[in-house]
């Protein structure tokens, strides 16, 4: 796979169609969660996936293995632009340390969760904190 990876950025640094519909494909489901996590609306997490593919594609040149998997590199992009999306509707952020939160609290109940029922948990929270629990819960 990771020889298939290579050679699929290859052929799109030469801005090879079969080459960036193969990557698409690879990447559009992933990328398509990761950003509903964010959006929890899927007219713009389809709107924000098209941005993504837009800018990867554009700079598929600077992608640098050295640095990063591309897996990363993309998922790095889809979290940016749906923080982006979500700072353009005004959403305002605010330090995960302001919450005042009982983490010990939070993470008695999350243990108890299945993962669809945190899945669907997390998409009725605001979008504010969906985000803030989304970049430092699940994306570190």
């Amino acid at each position: 796979m990771k020889k298939d990876i290579t050679s699929i950025i290859l052929a799109c640094q030469r801005k090879e169609y079969k080459a960036q519909k193969a990557l698409y494909n690879l990447f559009v489901d992933k990328l398509y969660f990761v950003i509903f996590r964010y959006v929890n609306d899927s007219f713009y997490v389809q709107n924000i996936l098209q941005d993504v593919f837009f800018k990867a594609f554009n700079n598929i040149d600077k992608f640098d293995p050295k640095k990063a998997a591309f897996n990363t590199w993309i998922t790095t992009i889809a979290i940016r632009e749906s923080i982006s999306h979500c700072r353009k509707r005004k959403m305002e952020f605010v330090q995960i340390d302001d919450l005042n939160l009982d983490y010990a609290e939070c993470e008695n109940i999350l243990s108890q969760l299945e993962a669809e029922d945190l899945l669907k948990t997390i998409s009725e929270i605001s979008d504010k904190y969906r985000v803030i629990f989304n970049l430092y819960e699940i994306d570190g």
